[in-house]
C-alpha cells in the first residue's frame, strides 16, 4: 500500500516518498524476473543442449557468481548507504548489475552459443526492467543500455560486420523504451500530485467541524466552503445559483423557556423534515445559527428557489408546529429568504446579503410566514408574505 501523506511532508517530499515506493516494488520484480529468465536460460544451457562450448559454460557460471556477489554486496550495504540518496544509489546499482548481467547472456553467441531463447527473453527482461524503474530515470537506462548494447554487438559479430537492420531494430528498441518510459513517469507524476492534493485537502478538512453537532446537518463553517465553490463553478458554467435562507420563530424563546434539552429535541425534528424537503443531491442545507438554516440551490432559478422555499416552510411546520403551539401558545412564523447570485457578486457578498436581511428580520417580530424574494439588483426586493390560519 502506497504511504500516506505524513504531517508536515511538502508536495516535493511526498513525491520522493512515493518514487521511493515505486522503486522497493520495482526492485523485487525485475530481480525476480531476471533470475527466473537466468534458470531458464541456464537450464536449456546445461540441461537440454548436448553440446555447448566449454567457453560459454564458463562465462554464464561467471555471469551467476559475479551478479549472486554484487546483489549480496548491495543488500549488506544497502543500510549504510546515506539516507537522502539511498533509493536512488540502490536503484542505480541494482540496474546496472541486473543489466550488465544479461547483456553477457546476449553476448554467448559470440562464444559459440547461440540461444534463440534469449533474444525472445531479452525483450520480456526489458519491459519488465521500464515497469520497474520508470519513476527513476537514470535507473532505467543503466538496465536497458547494456542490454541494447550487447545485442547489437552480439548481432553484427555473428553476422560478421555492421548490419544496419540490426542497428535499426536497437535504435527503435530504444526509441520504444524512451516513449514508454516517459509516459509512464508522466502518469506516475500526474497521479502522485493528484493524490497530494487530495489527502492535502483532507486533512485540512478533517481539521475542521463541518457538522453541526446539534441536528447533524452541515455547518456554517462548511456552508462557507461550499460557497465559495458553487459560485466559481456558476461563473466557470455561466449557470444559475440561488440559496434560500429562513429563521424559525419562536425557536430561541421555545429554547430559553423550556431548556436546551427540549430546544435540541425540536431541532433535530425540524432538521429531518428539512432534509426531506430536499430533493437534489447537490442542494447544500446547512444551520447557520440557533434558528437560521440556509440551502444552496445550484442551477436554479428565483422561480424555482421560491418553490424550494414554500416547500421547506411546510416541513418546518409539519416537525413542530404542534409542540410550539402547545406549549407557547405562538403559532410558528418561518421567514424566509429567496437569493438569486449575480455573475458581478462574489461568494462573499452573497453571504453578506444574506447576513443583512437576517439582521433586518431580527429587528421585527413575525406571526405568519414570508418569503423575502431579492431579485436582479442588490437593492430590489420584494416580499410576499403568506399569512396562513392555522389552528
Amino acid at each position: 500500500m502506497a504511504p500516506p501523506l505524513e504531517s508536515g511532508m511538502d508536495g516535493q517530499s511526498y513525491f520522493e516518498c512515493q518514487q521511493h515506493y515505486r522503486q522497493r516494488q520495482g526492485w523485487k520484480l525485475v530481480a525476480f524476473t531476471f533470475l527466473f529468465l537466468f534458470a531458464l536460460v541456464a537450464l536449456e544451457l546445461f540441461a537440454v543442449r548436448r553440446v555447448v562450448p566449454h567457453v560459454a559454460e564458463d562465462m554464464v557460471k561467471l555471469i551467476a557468481g559475479g551478479v549472486a556477489t554484487l546483489l549480496a554486496g548491495l543488500v549488506l550495504l544497502h543500510q549504510a548507504l546515506p539516507a537522502m540518496q539511498r533509493w536512488q544509489i540502490t536503484s542505480s546499482v541494482l540496474a546496472a548489475v541486473l543489466g550488465c548481467g544479461w547483456a553477457g547472456l546476449l553476448l554467448l553467441p559470440v562464444f559459440g552459443a547461440k540461444l534463440s531463447s534469449v533474444a525472445l527473453y531479452t525483450d520480456l527482461f526489458t519491459t519488465i526492467s521500464v515497469i520497474a524503474f520508470f519513476s527513476y530515470r537514470g535507473a532505467t537506462y543503466l538496465a536497458v543500455l547494456p542490454v541494447l548494447a550487447a545485442w547489437m554487438i552480439s548481432d553484427m559479430v555473428v553476422a560478421g560486420g555492421p548490419e544496419p537492420l540490426v542497428v535499426m531494430a536497437v535504435l527503435i528498441r530504444l526509441l520504444i523504451v524512451v516513449v514508454v518510459r516517459e509516459y509512464l513517469y508522466y502518469w506516475f507524476q500526474s497521479s502522485v500530485w493528484h493524490r497530494y492534493e487530495e489527502q492535502r485537502l483532507r486533512a485540512e478538512l478533517s481539521n475542521v467541524a463541518l457538522l453541526d453537532n446539534v441536528t447533524g446537518l452541515q455547518n456554517s463553517r462548511h456552508f462557507d466552503l461550499v460557497l465559495e465553490r458553487e459560485v466559481l463553478a456558476a461563473r466557470r458554467q455561466n449557470t444559475e445559483l440561488a440559496l434560500v435562507a429562513f429563521n424559525i420563530d419562536p425557536l430561541r424563546w421555545h429554547s430559553m423557556t423550556y431548556g436546551q434539552k427540549e430546544a435540541k429535541t425540536v431541532l433535530r425534528r425540524i432538521s429531518r423534515g428539512l432534509r426531506r424537503g430536499i430533493f437534489r443531491p447537490r442542494d447544500f442545507l446547512a444551520r447557520l445559527g440557533s434558528d437560521e438554516f440556509v440551502v444552496l440551490l445550484p442551477y436554479t432559478d428565483l422561480a424555482g428557489a421560491k418553490v424550494v422555499a414554500e416547500r421547506l416552510q411546510q416541513q418546518v411546520h409539519l416537525s413542530c408546529d404542534h409542540t410550539i403551539m402547545e406549549r407557547l401558545k405562538r403559532p410558528v412564523a418561518v421567514r424566509s429568504m429567496v437569493i438569486e447570485w449575480l455573475p458581478t457578486m462574489s461568494a462573499a457578498q452573497l453571504r453578506q446579503k444574506m447576513r443583512d436581511q437576517f439582521e433586518l428580520q431580527r429587528e421585527t417580530e413575525a406571526d405568519s410566514d414570508e418569503i423575502i424574494v431579492l431579485g436582479d439588483t442588490a437593492t430590489e426586493a420584494t416580499a410576499d408574505k403568506q399569512a396562513e390560519g392555522r389552528e
